[in-house]
């Protein structure tokens, strides 16, 4: 016996003992005699108190429902970077910065500043000279504590800097040594890690082979915390000369590059479709020769060896409330709605909570539904099609067209309104068929996220079967921050590196918000950022709700986000859910 099953088994037989206990105090089978009736009484006192602790303590654990398992805090670890493997690359970019010579005292004293004394004694001086130099333009880099890859044009710039020009340069802006020359370069300093969001112009997209009137969006990541777990993906044999062992995932809306380097983890990613309803997206094919050739170029430009704190396990969510909800209910965690899986698996029975955060929707009730085989639902068909509906006829008094899906035995209805969309209990859909490879899940293949309705569905005046959207308010779930590219919304908490995704929100929703696109926003717990949408209101893309994702900044894994929803609603309602036993 294993996981919970054996804690669970374990803590039986503990709380049977106590029980036992219990029954000996309360009989009063300790002899007594020879002693005063003053310090009998006494005596019987304290068993009988004690009887009573032990008794309300055990029949609390062994009556409880067994379906409702604790949840666990996910706590990272930090990982050891090899940073003399960093210094020799350092000075493979130029052998100056390995060339001892007197600094200035000012100079000696600000670069002990930014990566501590004891750094030059480990043989770091040409990393803290390597962060010196690139200050003007990225400052702040010596407190990453990881080394900091981006596709910048390193030598190229330490050569123009050691001949007196890199101030000079100040101010003409980053595309002059960023790979594809046009664009902006901005990395986002934290004390896990480091972000770096890398904007291409449509000019230097050309120059790449790709053709685009809007500017795209690269997102790169390197992490000091690594939440464990093997590498997903499918692994990329034009890259293996650099990088071995990179992998290569695809997920909801984008393609993503993971890999190790310096024994940190790193990503890239691309935003991409291949829906004839996003015209204006890069198709995943251009995404990945985006992603290709920026990886190829990476290199370093600063970094330093600074010690990481992994945040503590007793920092997890806040309590939860003690009322019970009368109505607030939940199927358990990987319990898929009947002809929703993979090949005839459940979902992730995944008890874990990521990070203490707020509920992505501002007022409540919220209702965790499927939206694709539910009603109004188009099940796995390609949007605006019927191919995976089997229309029934009309029951008198229908006022909508009725259909089954064929991954499904329920008879739902052209309404997205409905009441079962839009009531208790909720129903984990992070597994739910979609042809999206996800290794977390037992069926390899599933939605990545869970599916969040808001409190009602005022009707769309267009169109009365449909729900109006950008009427409830999205808030940010943590402090930390926001990047946006077109209607997706990753906010980073960087104490525990790790990534909250917003989906579907309608694009001008996210401006009236003030969320920059394709920029960093920093924002705070509890901000509003969006409001609930469908798909940036494209016709037929999905019902009105909310998709949300939690990712670790590690790797290009996804965690099931349920039993974390369901804590953070639980605190937004002020009452404890119910989880049933299904």
């Amino acid at each position: 016996m294993t996981g919970l099953g054996a804690k669970h088994h374990g803590r039986t037989a503990f709380y049977g003992r106590l029980m036992l206990f219990a029954l000996r105090m309360s009989a009063g089978t300790r002899d007594t005699t020879g002693t005063t009736l003053r310090g009998v009484r006494r005596s019987l006192r304290h068993r009988n108190l004690c009887a009573r602790v032990v008794w309300g303590v055990s029949a609390a654990f062994l009556f409880s429902p067994a379906t409702a398992q604790p949840a666990e805090v996910a706590t990272p670890r930090p990982v050891t970077a090899d940073w003399p493997a960093v210094v020799r690359d350092v000075v493979a970019l130029s052998p100056k910065l390995a060339q001892r010579r007197e600094e200035m005292p000012r100079r000696r004293s600000r670069i002990a500043k930014r990566l501590g004394s004891a750094v030059h004694k480990e043989g770091m001086a040409p990393l803290a000279r390597l962060n010196a130099l690139v200050a003007d333009r990225f400052p702040g880099l010596a407190g990453v504590p990881v080394p900091v890859l981006v596709p910048f044009e390193t030598r190229s710039f330490l050569n123009s800097a050691s001949h007196g020009r890199g101030r000079q340069r100040k101010g003409r802006g980053e595309a002059e040594f960023l790979f594809g020359a046009g664009g902006t370069l901005d990395i986002v300093r934290g004390k896990t890690g480091y972000d770096a969001l890398v904007t291409f112009t449509p000019s230097a997209l050309e120059k790449l082979g790709l053709t685009s009137k809007q500017n795209r969006l690269l997102h790169i990541g390197g992490s000091a915390l690594t939440y464990g777990g093997t590498a997903v993906g499918e692994s990329v044999a034009e890259l293996e000369d650099l990088f071995p062992g990179l992998r290569r995932t695809r997920h909801e809306d984008e393609v993503t590059y993971s890999l190790v380097k310096y024994g940190v983890p790193y990503f890239a990613s691309v935003s991409c479709s291949d829906r004839p309803f996003h015209p204006n997206r890069l198709n995943c094919a251009e995404a990945e020769r985006l992603l290709r050739s920026a990886v190829r170029n990476l290199s370093l430009v600063g970094g330093g060896p600074l010690p990481v704190r992994a945040p503590r396990a007793s920092a997890a969510p806040a309590a939860r409330p003690t009322r019970v909800s009368d109505t607030f209910t939940y199927h358990s965690p990987g319990k898929l709605m009947a002809g929703t899986d993979v090949g005839g698996h459940e979902g992730v029975g995944d008890h874990t909570v990521y990070g203490d955060i707020l509920f992505p929707i501002r007022v409540a009730p919220s209702f965790a539904q499927p939206q694709v085989f539910m009603h109004w639902g188009n099940c796995l068909s390609d949007p605006g099609t019927t191919d995976s509906e089997i229309p029934l006829p009309r029951q008198p008094g229908d006022t909508h067209d009725r259909y089954r899906c064929k991954q499904n035995t329920k008879e739902l209805l052209h309404w997205e309104g409905h009441p079962e969309n839009y009531s208790y209990p909720w129903r984990d859909n992070f597994c739910e068929a979609r042809d999206r490879p996800t290794p977390e899940c037992p069926g390899a293949l599933g939605h990545q996220g869970q599916d969040v309705r808001a409190s009602s569905c005022p009707p769309d005046p267009g169109d009365a079967d449909r729900c109006q959207a950008d009427v409830y308010e999205v808030v940010a779930v943590a402090d930390g921050n926001a990047f946006r590219d077109g209607n997706k919304i990753r906010l980073i908490v960087d104490p525990g590196r790790l990534y909250y995704v917003y989906l579907h929100m309608n694009s001008n929703t996210l401006d009236a918000a003030g969320m920059r696109d394709q920029q960093n926003n920093p924002v705070h717990k509890g901000q509003v950022i969006g409001k609930v949408g469908n798909f940036d209101g494209v016709r037929g893309g999905t019902s009105t709700h909310v998709h949300f994702e939690i990712h670790p900044g590690s790797a290009a894994a996804r965690f099931n986000p349920y039993m974390t929803l369901i804590r953070a609603y639980e605190r937004l309602i002020g009452e404890q859910g119910t989880e049933l036993a299904d």
